[in-house]
């Protein structure tokens, strides 16, 4: 396991004819090329990919924080993550900035999670065609989730289906209050009919999740009860009370990088944003694997994004297996585009007054991260932002 400890840094841009040379106290750490711009952070949030940053799979030491506002130009701009060919405008014959798989390319650098120096500093390099303006209405508080509720609506859309009538949430804490909101968004827009669960431990966040849009909270849920379950926990017993509580699909929402039940490789599926099936529901081509002990192994072969990955049954007896095999579709998705989720703020003041006033719990200076980050840890947050 790698270090989760603070230390401060100078960090250097220096620029070159087509790119920049990155420096940490004077040792140079990354050559860049062109389409990159250099931005004052204005705020960046604590999220649970960074509280678990030491558990994922990419090098440390590294400026992290991807929930990113921004000055450039005088203006306030949101900064998308992925730093593909396309969001840098480099002309690249790259067949997944292509064929609308930018997120996934295999050049891509992430900011704040892997190389790319985040945004808990005063200042980043970031893709020229990742900003995106924050419209005027929106004050530094509210803009500062456009990256979570951009990634929450995102999940709804590649889970929620016609037929559910019953969504549950495990964990609304951070993204899984996000996630509410979302489904209460989308369930207005669309006139959807299906209800919205929060499996939720604690008083705060138990009546935020009423306040954006759930029916109902409760800490216990009877087994196969949720036609859709979100597991935003960022833990591997919340992954398996979520197998437990659907009786359809279960959307793994969280990049924890820890084992569940010995199994390892569930963070780079959320990644690539498979899913997973049990064999015999096979309805396209996919691999595969008689035990979900082969999930690493075979991600690290190279697996094309956003596939369907199927398990074998009879042989897989861990509790993840056991629910795959009786019929559990395991989906998963990462970040999604800034313009829906800013188009469903502009038409949804209500949920925009709500973040405003109890969303962002504790605010930090960059100078105070270990304590931002122990806090963030803690029940005490819902959301904390740092301060740039």
């Amino acid at each position: 396991m790698q270090s989760d400890s603070f230390r401060p840094c100078q960090v250097t841009f220096q620029p070159l004819k087509a790119g920049w040379d990155i420096f940490y106290d004077e040792e140079p750490v990354l050559s860049l090329g062109p389409g990159f711009v250099l931005v004052k952070n204005e705020a960046c949030g604590i999220c649970s990919t960074d509280l678990s940053r030491r558990f994922l799979p990419y090098p440390l030491p590294q400026v992290i924080g991807h929930e990113l506002i921004s000055s450039h130009n005088g203006e306030l701009h949101a900064v998308e993550i992925n730093a593909s060919h396309l969001a840098r405008h480099v002309p690249a014959d790259c067949p997944y900035c292509r064929e609308g798989l930018a997120t996934h390319c295999p050049e891509r650098l992430t900011l704040g999670i892997d190389r790319l120096p985040g945004g808990f500093a005063p200042y980043s390099l970031v893709p020229e065609g990742a900003l995106v303006p924050v419209p005027p209405a929106l004050d530094l508080t509210v803009a500062s989730v456009i990256e979570p509720l951009a990634a929450a609506l995102h999940a709804v859309s590649t889970s929620l289906q016609s037929d559910h009538r019953k969504v549950a949430v495990i964990g609304p804490r951070k993204l899984g209050l996000l996630l509410i909101a979302a489904l209460s968004m989308v369930r207005q827009s669309r006139s959807h009919d299906f209800s919205i669960h929060a499996i939720v431990r604690h008083e705060r966040p138990a009546a935020l999740s009423l306040a954006l849009g759930a029916d109902h909270y409760t800490s216990t849920a009877d087994a196969a009860s949720y036609d859709l379950v979100f597991d935003t926990t960022g833990s591997p017993a919340g992954f398996l009370e979520a197998l437990r509580i659907s009786r359809s699909i279960v959307h793994l929402k969280s990049t924890h990088g820890q084992t569940v039940e010995g199994i390892q490789g569930f963070t780079e599926f959320v990644v690539r944003e498979h899913r997973l099936s049990v064999a015999e529901k096979k309805t396209e081509e996919g691999p595969v694997i008689e035990s979900l002990q082969e999930l690493a192994g075979l991600l690290e072969k190279g697996t094309r994004p956003r596939s369907t990955i199927y398990l074998k049954p009879g042989l897989d007896r861990s509790t993840a297996g056991r629910a795959i095999e009786r019929g559990i579709i395991l989906e998963s998705s990462r970040c999604g585009p800034f313009a829906p989720a800013l188009d469903l703020l502009s038409r949804f003041p209500q949920i925009v007054q709500v973040i405003h006033e109890h969303f962002i719990t504790h605010r930090y200076p960059l100078e105070k991260m270990a304590e931002a980050f122990a806090v963030a840890r803690s029940n005490q947050a819902i959301k904390v932002l740092v301060e740039c």
